[in-house]
């Protein structure tokens, strides 16, 4: 049996007026980088609401910030299911490291898209160049290095199973 547990929240959850909007304009930016291994996982990307939980996460932010933090967690939300959780690669150790690696570059370099054929990497530095555009130099690099951890946290996340020597990513 599954008891409730009634948490305590000082304040009442609140939306941005322009969730909806953020939602659409989140759809259309996972569309246009390819953030999905296909057509069943962007289905189930559209109906996890990315942007609308944007809306919830800031839901007094500008316009154009709402759309970076929806952005991101679409971005989030595809990585982890692609890569750790149901593609190969995230159970490739030797493959998925310099992943992680590239990725963390992507967020570095501003000056140019590095490896801009790879469409999570080039969706990242999307996401870099526009918080460049709206926020100062110290608040992007304190998401950079977020990112740092963030990306090793993903890595640390891969293990060996002892049992069979498989490598599992994300899972216990």
């Amino acid at each position: 049996m599954v008891q409730e547990v009634e948490l305590y929240m000082p304040f009442a959850p609140a939306l941005h007026r322009e969730a909806k909007r953020a939602q659409q304009a989140s759809v259309r930016w996972m569309d246009a980088f390819g953030l999905y291994a296909d057509d069943a996982h962007r289905r189930r990307l559209v109906a996890a609401q990315c942007g609308m939980l944007g809306g919830y996460l800031a839901p007094e932010a500008l316009p154009e910030r709402l759309d970076i933090i929806a952005d991101f967690a679409a971005w989030n939300v595809a990585f982890d299911d692609e890569y750790c959780d149901e593609g190969e690669l995230g159970h490739s150790l030797g493959e998925f490291t310099p992943v992680l690696g590239m990725l963390q570059r992507a967020v570095e370099v501003p000056e140019t898209p590095v490896f801009p054929t790879d469409r999570y990497r080039a969706a990242l530095h999307d996401l870099r160049r526009r918080l460049e555009a709206v926020g100062p130099a110290w608040q992007v690099a304190r998401w950079a290095e977020s990112m740092r951890g963030w990306l090793r946290d993903a890595g640390a996340h891969e293990r060996v199973d002892l049992r069979d020597g498989s490598l599992t990513c994300g899972r216990p």
